[in-house]
């Protein structure tokens, strides 16, 4: 999430919103990164994260998503 939101608290609290939305609506029990990347590239449409570079984000988000599992 960081990756998407640039660390910004409203950012942060808009995505974590629409991915709880997201999770609901396909009855998961868990946000995963697949549904994170869903609500960034729908949000994008809508200009959210207008200026990053998609290929960017993915590579940060599975690096941060690595150093967690390795902390696991």
């Amino acid at each position: 999430m960081h990756a998407y939101s640039g660390g910004v608290p409203r950012v942060i609290n808009t995505l974590s919103d629409m991915a709880l939305v997201y999770a609901y609506a396909a009855q998961q029990q868990t946000v995963d990164a697949d549904l994170i990347k869903e609500v960034v590239r729908d949000r994008k449409k809508g200009g959210l994260f207008a200026g990053r570079d998609e290929s960017e984000e993915v590579e940060e988000t599975e690096a941060f998503l690595d150093a967690v599992r390795k902390r696991e």
